[in-house]
């Protein structure tokens, strides 16, 4: 092809045009069958991926709440701690409380829900005498 370009001077300027035209892309049309139906389907991919993208961008929002949550939480949870130091420093110490006053026990009363249900026996017996009677 060079050898063309430098034989005549003619020949120059239809081989510039040949290698620009080559240089140039190339579009080819292609048919397609079901035009409506290939529109569609890049209309629900697009949807799906914005909807994946919405989901995603809420998703972060949510991640960053909750490390804001847990931040905040991190900073009670530490002057809950400093409060209860201070709270044991200011109240007495309650193992000389243990020692000098005993704890008076308490006697379980069982015997009385024993009387509880035999009282209700009773009552029963006496309503089934009653209904027996009738």
């Amino acid at each position: 092809m060079i050898s063309l370009l430098i034989a005549e001077h003619g020949d120059l300027q239809i081989g510039r045009n040949k290698m620009a035209k080559e240089n140039q892309k190339e579009v080819f049309y292609v048919g397609l069958n079901d035009p409506r139906g290939v529109r569609k389907n890049v209309l629900e991919s697009t949807r799906d991926l914005i909807q994946t993208i919405k989901s995603q961008d809420n998703l972060k929002q949510i991640r960053t709440q909750k490390f804001m949550l847990i931040e905040e939480l991190k900073n009670q949870m530490v002057q809950v701690d400093n409060l209860m130091n201070r709270l044991k420093r200011a109240l007495p110490s309650s193992r000389d409380k243990e020692q000098s006053i005993p704890m008076p026990k308490k006697k379980i009363n069982a015997p009385r829900k024993i009387k509880d249900i035999d009282k209700l026996e009773a009552e029963l017996a006496d309503i089934e005498a009653k209904l027996s009677g009738m």
